[in-house]
């Protein structure tokens, strides 16, 4: 289970009563993931994977009795986050440990290859912070990342015209929303992809993360632009139609617009800079807009940033040359990441890679 969740004792004590009657040996038994700044909404209870995550049962307000029944209708699930995640180690042998993905994507990797059958009951749950809480650099990274290597491994029929679409969306949705950053991260990522599994042995995780953590739009408290909830609450209501996104795609949301048709700078009326949400914001967000603060509305804090055609097109050249390595690689990379795949996810790999044995020498 995972260190920054809260969990009731009497979780445990439900799993353990339930494994004590049931019949089957190779049952998992997964909770249910509720908002702990809104304790009775369910985030989801269990989720499927499918080239892209499905929640299950999401949002669910649990003080009513027709969704907590409604919750105890068994659906098809694939895979559980592990917040907590209770399984057999019978399952577990010197041959099927997870894969390498360091965070991320492993919650979905190990279900999906080892065909575990799940279930979830009410009463068995966590709670875990908003995701938008924990809004940094690296789920971006390992996100996008760990999400090209499973379809390598597991979508058959994912092609490299799908996969080029895909990154293509990845990478100029934060392109288009003036998150440069974000989007060299996804680059950089799919960079990575590109090399081959081999990378997953040499690379240093924690050093990683401080360089990714040391790249990104950083959200801090009394940002540069004072919060303005008018604007926040236009962001979150805006609606877009076929005219709309012809034009974001048109103007490549405005990157090809003279500067004359863009709003004053740091004006707090209407016109001026936009305040975006920090998670599910969209391209039309910051149309014509040079500036915009992103923001977090349960913890205050938020980033600036600013529209940039230089940064646009160093991004766009970029996304354009992986793309090209993306479509004549895929196969042979299809072909790499599956052949390794019983090497990265075995015991002896593992002690090599947490350097099991060095620290077993030193103690003897």
């Amino acid at each position: 289970m995972d260190d920054d969740v809260v969990v009731a004792p009497e979780a445990f004590e439900r799993i353990y009563n339930f494994q004590r009657v049931i019949n089957e040996n190779n049952l998992c038994i997964c909770d249910s993931m509720l908002q702990l700044d809104g304790k009775y909404i369910q985030h989801e209870n269990g989720a499927i994977w499918d080239n892209e995550i499905v929640r299950v049962k999401p949002d669910l307000d649990l003080r009513l009795v027709k969704n907590l029944l409604f919750n105890e209708v068994e659906e098809h699930i694939n895979y559980n986050g592990w917040w907590l995640f209770c399984f057999p180690t019978e399952i577990i042998d010197h041959f099927s440990l997870p894969y390498p993905f360091f965070i991320r994507a492993d919650d979905i990797e190990l279900p999906i290859r080892l065909k575990l059958k799940i279930i979830n009951l009410n009463g068995i749950c966590v709670w875990d912070e908003s995701f938008e809480n924990k809004c940094s650099p690296l789920p971006i990274y390992y996100s996008k990342k760990n999400e090209m290597i499973l379809i390598l491994l597991y979508y058959d029929s994912f092609r490299k015209v799908d996969a080029i679409k895909k990154f293509f969306n990845f990478s100029l949705i934060e392109a288009f929303s003036y998150r440069y950053k974000s989007a060299n991260f996804i680059l950089q990522a799919a960079s990575v992809m590109l090399e081959d599994p081999d990378y997953l042995k040499a690379i240093d995780p924690e050093k990683k993360n401080l360089e990714v953590l040391s790249m990104g739009e950083k959200a801090v408290k009394n940002p540069e632009l004072p919060f303005v909830y008018g604007k926040y609450e236009e962001s979150v209501c805006e609606t877009e139609n076929i005219l709309h996104r012809g034009i974001i795609l048109i103007t490549l949301n405005g990157h090809l617009l003279p500067y004359l048709l863009f709003h004053k700078d740091d004006k707090l009326a209407k016109k001026g800079y936009r305040v975006v949400p920090i998670q599910g914001y969209r391209a039309i967000n910051v149309f014509r807009a040079r500036k915009a603060l992103y923001y977090n509305l349960i913890n205050e804090e938020g980033f600036v940033v600013r529209i940039s055609r230089l940064e646009f097109f160093r991004v766009f050249v970029k996304t354009i040359a992986i793309s090209f390595k993306i479509f004549f690689n895929f196969s042979t990379l299809k072909q790499l990441y599956r052949k390794t795949l019983p090497e990265l996810t075995n015991k002896a790999f593992w002690e090599n890679y947490l350097e099991i044995n060095k620290y077993s020498k030193l103690e003897q």
